[in-house]
């Protein structure tokens, strides 16, 4: 029995991958890139670090900044940490007192985020659990029950005590 051709997904023209190189090097995140020419992104990546592709200057500063700024960002925009707080109080409640709505509406703005940072792949994603949590909400389906055991309660307060100070919520 022999085994069929292995099919190589990355074999593109040349002139394809030479307008890859140029919306990569223009800013366009590998996520787009590989939504658009049907790529995997790691095979972006790779070809991108192969052949040392360089992006302008000025498409990095539109680019997401990394964690460790974000201290001096909230001393600029003190608002960044009140965010913070929200959004971790937000996963907080979907992950402890879980709602179909609330989830629905999460995703919705996760999907929305997505869309406005370049990432199609996510965007669809998030898209699909919007569309699957109202669904479900549509047909009332009985999701009021406790979802969690008392052995995740208890994982869950025993990380929260082990976890740095900065990341542990007041109260």
């Amino acid at each position: 029995m022999t085994q069929p051709p292995c099919i190589n997904r990355t074999h593109r023209p040349e002139d394809v991958w030479t307008a890859i190189r140029h919306d990569y090097c223009a800013g366009a995140s590998t996520l787009l890139l590989a939504e658009r020419y049907d790529l995997a992104d790691r095979s972006i990546r790779r070809r991108a670090a192969l052949e040392n592709w360089r992006r302008d200057a000025d498409t990095e500063a539109l680019r997401p900044r990394p964690r460790d700024q974000r201290g001096q960002e909230e001393q600029v925009y003190p608002a960044l940490a009140q965010i913070d707080d929200l959004n971790r109080q937000d996963l907080h409640d979907l992950l402890f007192t879980p709602d179909v709505t609330e989830l629905a509406r999460f995703a919705f703005r996760r999907a929305a985020e997505c869309a406005a940072l370049d990432g199609p792949v996510q965007t669809a994603a998030w898209l699909r659990v919007a569309r699957l949590t109202t669904d479900l909400r549509d047909r009332r389906a009985d999701l009021t029950g406790v979802v969690y055991r008392d052995a995740d309660y208890i994982r869950a307060e025993m990380m929260h005590e082990h976890s740095p100070p900065d990341e542990q919520e007041d109260g």
